[in-house]
């Protein structure tokens, strides 16, 4: 496993939707050292999230064996929401793997919460 530059425990990162992309990222993050938290305002994506992490412990992602990492990879996610004001204050950084089309909304619904 490569190590991150990064002093991986001060940056925050929140990540935006519950599809795939934002499921890999939200095992992928923690797993790699980085407090995550997962925003997911669409309809009862955040409790499906949740009840999985329930029943499992964690959330996983499979990556190809050439990728670092390879294989299984398990993570925690600090919080999961579908509240911004839950979850965005707090983020130093924010990844949005969503359909361009959402965006406006989603911003939208951020706009209150985001630091300059």
């Amino acid at each position: 496993m490569s190590t991150s530059p990064f002093v991986t425990s001060q940056i925050k990162v929140t990540v935006v939707g519950g599809g795939n992309a934002a499921q890999a990222l939200a095992a992928l993050l923690p797993f790699k050292g980085f407090p995550t938290s997962l925003y997911c305002p669409f309809q009862d994506e955040a409790e499906r999230i949740q009840a999985g992490i329930q029943e499992q412990g964690y959330m996983m992602a499979h990556f190809a064996a050439h990728n670092e990492p390879g294989g299984e990879v398990r993570g925690m996610p600090v919080k999961v929401s579908q509240r911004a004001a839950d979850v965005i204050p707090t983020a130093d950084v924010i990844l949005m793997p969503l359909p361009s089309f959402t965006y406006l909304s989603v911003l939208e619904g951020m706009r209150d919460y985001l630091r300059p």
